[in-house]
């Protein structure tokens, strides 16, 4: 792509039609979107979250008893 023309912002340009563009978006989207739909490591389930919320509230109740 180095002697490619420029487009006003001088960016390179690509001789790609729209729907070549449109089908290569829709592709790079829905890898994104496989991908970032697994569980990454680390994460935690709506179910861990839970339990971590009621062991903060019983840790802050238990402060305020013991104070």
């Amino acid at each position: 792509m180095l002697n490619s023309p420029e487009n006003a912002a001088g960016l390179p340009t690509t001789d790609m039609t729209e729907s070549e563009f449109n089908a290569e978006r829709d592709r790079v989207c829905a890898e994104f979107a496989q991908k970032d739909s697994q569980r990454q490591p680390g994460q935690l389930t709506g179910i861990e979250y839970s339990i971590v919320g009621v062991l903060l509230v019983v840790a802050f109740v238990l402060v305020l008893v013991f104070q």
